[in-house]
């Protein structure tokens, strides 16, 4: 079936230790949202996004009697009509079902967490106000 030989003597084993050692590809990125589904295969695939305004693809500037930047005067962002954000795919998780409940489940534990700390600061700043 695959694994490691386990002994007796681990068999009684009550923790298991683990050590963090960042790939040297990690790194943090932002994500505002996910879009993904089910694999062909029964994983779930999660492909983080993070959403911001289009960059102009050109700007026109005013140039000043000194010969610095003035103000801008155009802009242009390369296509045409409508409202657009430029959403950047940051990376790809795909997981089996049990374990992406595993990190949907953490994920809303950490959410309350966050959430309360905001709660919590938000109340200590309130009482500073009415302490002045």
């Amino acid at each position: 079936m695959g694994g490691f030989e386990v002994s007796d003597e681990d068999k009684q084993m009550r923790e298991l230790h683990f050590r963090y050692v960042e790939d040297a590809d990690f790194r943090v990125v932002p994500a505002t949202g996910a879009h993904g589904g089910v694999t062909p295969f029964g994983d779930v695939i999660a492909n983080f996004f993070f959403d911001r305004p289009p960059v102009p693809e050109t700007t026109v500037q005013e140039i000043s009697s000194e010969g610095t930047l003035g103000k801008e005067t155009a802009r242009s962002y390369g296509f045409n009509g409508g409202h657009w954000m430029v959403r950047h795919l940051q990376v790809g998780v795909v997981m089996k079902p049990d374990r992406a409940r595993s990190v949907a489940e953490w994920l809303l534990r950490k959410a309350d967490e966050a959430e309360e700390a905001v709660r919590a600061a938000s109340a200590g700043d309130d009482q500073d106000e009415s302490a002045s």
